[in-house]
């Protein structure tokens, strides 16, 4: 019994006990509220933040220069090769052994120099024989000729018949043309004996010689004894497009207009000539017309076979609109550029392209003097796109 109420005394005060302390204090539960209130607005906040400055448009850094306008030479380029005025292959029309030989390697000559001599023996004993020959026949014909007269004489006094007569002349005929055969012979043989010294046909540059003394060459065997080049004055043969055809032919009905020309590699002032001809027509397959100019070339700056950067001048445009042609693009719908505009964005501006310059290039309408045009950084461009020009530009 004692045990048993022990035990319904001791329940009551746990359940009280229970009841007197609460667990969580409402002064710590206001400020958890608050904190966690505090950190939902920082939340907010920074994210509001983030959305802000992934709006903000980034610049694209980019180049730029000025439009100008200016006067420009009006030129066309292309590439040329150097081409002799001509080039003779020297072969031998007199048949024998080359008993001497006075030209050298690319040794200049003039015309009439000599080069090689052919022993010219043989011809002078041929040479003798058919004088002998024309000398026989001469007597002979002008025997002939005596018979004929005295015959002639006998024939008007009826001492001998007309038949005999006759025959006299023809005789005499046929002795006249054996002797002019015989200075036929001999006058072949005198011009065969000057081919023996063989010289220069042509002022020129003497390739390399292709026989040596003591060679035995024929006659007409198109075996060459060496090639001669005319280097001095040179020509030049070079093509421009065909959309240029008829401001080359306007300007030809001017005057003639100068050609500029620049062997590759050399870093001296271009020789200057003039153009002298113009293809009759248009080469199909690559669409431009064929020019050829000569140069005076006094010191052998152009040299046969060589490739030389060629500029025809047809004048020059005054006040011509020009930007860098760094800043010419070609899209679909034709050449554009791309202009700086006050609120430092890029325009998209179609234009219409003129002259091609070395690093500039004319532009004939969509862009005036004063603007400001985008070199650089082009490719990572759309319109209104914001730019930055006080970064180093953008490599394309």
């Amino acid at each position: 019994m004692r045990s048993r109420i022990a035990m319904t005394t001791h329940h009551p005060r746990t359940h009280r006990d229970s009841f007197a302390k609460p667990l969580i204090s409402p002064r710590l539960v206001f400020v958890m509220a608050l904190i966690l209130a505090t950190l939902a607005c920082a939340c907010k906040d920074d994210a509001q933040g983030k959305d802000t400055k992934a709006k903000q448009p980034i610049a694209v850094p980019v180049s730029v220069a000025r439009v100008e306008a200016k006067t420009v030479p009006l030129e066309l380029r292309g590439v040329g090769t150097v081409q002799p005025l001509a080039s003779v292959a020297v072969t031998p029309r007199a048949g024998g052994m080359i008993v001497r030989q006075h030209v050298t390697d690319g040794q200049l000559v003039r015309e009439g120099d000599p080069l090689f001599q052919i022993d010219p023996r043989p011809l002078k004993a041929r040479l003798r024989e058919a004088q002998a020959v024309l000398a026989r026949d001469q007597a002979t014909l002008d025997q002939a000729r005596r018979d004929m007269k005295r015959l002639e004489g006998l024939a008007r006094q009826a001492a001998v018949s007309q038949e005999q007569n006759e025959k006299a002349r023809t005789d005499a005929a046929r002795l006249a043309a054996t002797v002019d055969m015989d200075q036929a012979a001999i006058d072949s043989i005198r011009l065969e004996l000057e081919y023996t010294d063989v010289r220069a046909p042509i002022s020129g540059q003497a390739g390399k010689v292709l026989v040596q003394k003591g060679s035995v060459v024929e006659a007409d065997d198109n075996n060459n004894l060496l090639l001669i080049n005319q280097i001095s004055p040179i020509a030049v043969d070079f093509s421009v497009p065909e959309q240029h055809l008829p401001s080359i032919r306007e300007r030809l009905r001017q005057g003639t207009p100068e050609v500029l020309a620049l062997p590759t590699g050399d870093s001296g002032p271009p020789e200057r000539g003039v153009l002298v001809a113009m293809d009759n027509a248009v080469d199909k397959t690559t669409g431009t017309i064929g020019l050829r100019a000569v140069f005076e070339n006094p010191e052998g700056r152009l040299w046969p076979g060589q490739f030389t950067r060629a500029t025809l001048i047809l004048g020059s445009l005054p006040l011509a609109v020009v930007v860098p042609s760094a800043a010419v693009n070609v899209g679909v719908n034709g050449p554009y550029c791309y202009v700086l505009t006050a609120a430092a964005t890029a325009e998209l501006r179609p234009v219409v392209l003129g002259m091609v310059l070395d690093s500039e290039s004319v532009i004939a309408s969509g862009l005036n003097e004063g603007e400001t045009v985008i070199t650089q950084g082009q490719l990572r461009l759309k319109p209104g796109t914001l730019v930055n020009t006080t970064q180093p530009a953008a490599a394309n």
